[in-house]
């Protein structure tokens, strides 16, 4: 157990790891900025897991709940060298794996300038829902991209 923040803890150590779970700061810039971090420390097959990232409704958006991590998940879609998809499952499970994006998305907005009803209106596709039992099937094909 580490006591220190997520930049803190990447700024002073340098293990690298195939799994990193991201569940802290529910902010979207934090989010994404852990998940940049996260990317240099993944091993080659590695693969990072957001919680948090498909709430009900805009009441989930507080800090003490799901905030807006969503967010940082839609803007890793729009990346070329991230493949990115949430799992359908409890408050959304956000999968990023570095490669080859085969889904880009242009959403032509910035994280501060989403909204929840942006969400509402498209959840599906923003959040490249998957089922439970896809997520073999969707890594599968992401490595042989």
């Amino acid at each position: 157990t580490h006591r220190m923040t997520s930049d803190e803890y990447f700024a002073s150590h340098d293990e690298t790891f195939d799994l990193i779970y991201i569940d802290g700061d529910h902010t979207h810039q934090q989010v994404y900025k852990d998940v940049e971090n996260a990317l240099v420390v993944l091993n080659r097959g590695g693969i990072i897991v957001m919680h948090d990232c498909n709430p009900r409704s805009a009441e989930m958006e507080v800090p003490e709940a799901n905030g807006t991590a969503w967010r940082a998940l839609v803007k890793l879609r729009e990346r070329p060298d991230i493949a990115a998809s949430t799992v359908n499952f409890n408050h959304g499970l956000g999968l990023v794996i570095p490669g080859r994006n085969p889904k880009p998305l242009d959403t032509g907005k910035s994280m501060d300038e989403m909204t929840f009803d942006d969400l509402r209106k498209n959840r599906e596709v923003w959040l490249n829902l998957i089922r439970c039992n896809w997520v073999s099937r969707w890594i599968a094909e992401v490595e042989r991209l």
